[in-house]
């Protein structure tokens, strides 16, 4: 029978917080919430990844982008789209897209700070974006670092 890590695997349930465990309580608990192992794991699967370009449907806009962000240096663009995760009017909106797939609790969203949890995806390293604003729409490209 495998032995499971506990590090490498962790699920827990947040209750929600007691009337009296004020506002730390709600700090630790969203901490908690958002604590996960998922960009280890993208990581790891995205480094296994070999991308032939011929055999994808890659937005030619996107290519584009891609292109000249990377200089043309192909290994970085097939990285990159390894780790690409797609194409958000914000990466708020990507961040929201994200928290809805943890299922955190309705009481909690509210206090959820959306916009900042976004910003420090992005300056942590976790998350890198490619601006793309067209004539028809802005938005920007989300990758996983």
């Amino acid at each position: 029978m495998a032995e499971e890590n506990s590090a490498d695997v962790r699920e827990e349930s947040i209750p929600p917080p007691p009337p009296w465990a004020g506002e730390r309580a709600l700090e630790r608990m969203v901490s908690a919430a958002l604590r996960a192992p998922r960009a280890q794991v993208a990581r790891a699967v995205a480094d296994e990844i070999v991308i032939d370009l011929d055999d994808l449907d890659v937005d030619p806009r996107l290519l584009d982008l891609l292109r000249r962000h990377f200089h043309e240096d192909q290994v970085a663009i097939d990285r990159a789209l390894s780790r690409y995760c797609g194409r958000y009017r914000s990466l708020s909106e990507y961040a929201v897209q994200v928290l809805e797939g943890e299922e955190l609790p309705d009481w909690l969203w509210p206090y959820i700070d959306v916009d900042a949890i976004a910003r420090d995806w992005a300056e942590s390293g976790d998350l890198w974006v490619l601006d793309d604003a067209d004539d028809a729409r802005s938005g920007v490209h989300v990758f996983n670092a």
